[in-house]
């Protein structure tokens, strides 16, 4: 079997691309020819429209990056960017979803406030204490080293980021699992429930 998937044709970028391109081209014409039946667009909310608005810059902004992208044989960076927000605008499911995530974001803002904080002190404290021990990159800068405690936050990295450390001292193990203590099982606990309660809530809003 994967002799016979490593013989399959490759197709290029650029068909990709093209055919990208091809379907945004299709959805601009297929707005304009139903131009007409939309005049009742006027009857619609003003944040409809606004969305509309939005929704048709993102697609020419996309058009042309990939058409840049076809003629200097580059990445569309741009569209790559762009390609889910336009998803998201155009179904309304999605668009109910991630409005939905943007007020459970906003209503639990100190709280993820706090967490950045917290993991910007512990990443400080593990720069100027391990930063010094050699082949190991996970705190060699202020950056990486908050990097690596934000990775650390699903364990994916545990116990991978502790053991380098011991090298210096085995004593940093009691900084990871004061680390792991306040953000896992406070902080991101703390989250959750209102996560859940903030969601319940708006929930029964929805429903009502």
């Amino acid at each position: 079997d994967n002799i016979a998937f490593m013989n399959l044709p490759i197709i290029p970028n650029y068909i990709y691309r093209l055919i990208e391109l091809g379907l945004l081209i299709s959805f601009l014409v297929i707005q304009a020819v139903f131009a007409q039946e939309r005049k009742a667009l006027d009857n619609y909310p003003k944040s409809y429209k606004i969305l509309q608005i939005v929704l048709y810059t993102m697609i020419v902004i996309s058009m042309i990056d990939i058409t840049i992208s076809l003629i200097f044989n580059i990445f569309p960076l741009i569209n790559f960017i762009l390609r889910g927000i336009i998803i998201i605008c155009l179904v309304r499911n999605l668009r109910n979803a991630w409005l939905n995530i943007g007020k459970l974001l906003w209503k639990t803002k100190t709280v993820f406030f706090l967490l950045f904080c917290n993991i910007f002190v512990f990443g400080l404290v593990g720069y100027f204490f391990f930063k010094d021990i050699e082949d190991d990159e996970d705190f060699k800068s202020i950056f990486s080293s908050m990097y690596s405690l934000y990775i650390l936050l699903s364990t994916c990295n545990f116990p991978d980021v502790m053991l380098g450390t011991f090298v210096k001292t085995k004593l940093s193990v009691f900084y990871f699992v004061i680390y792991i203590t306040v953000n896992i099982f406070i902080i991101l606990s703390l989250l959750k429930a209102l996560y859940y309660s903030n969601y319940f809530e708006m929930f029964k809003d929805q429903a009502k």
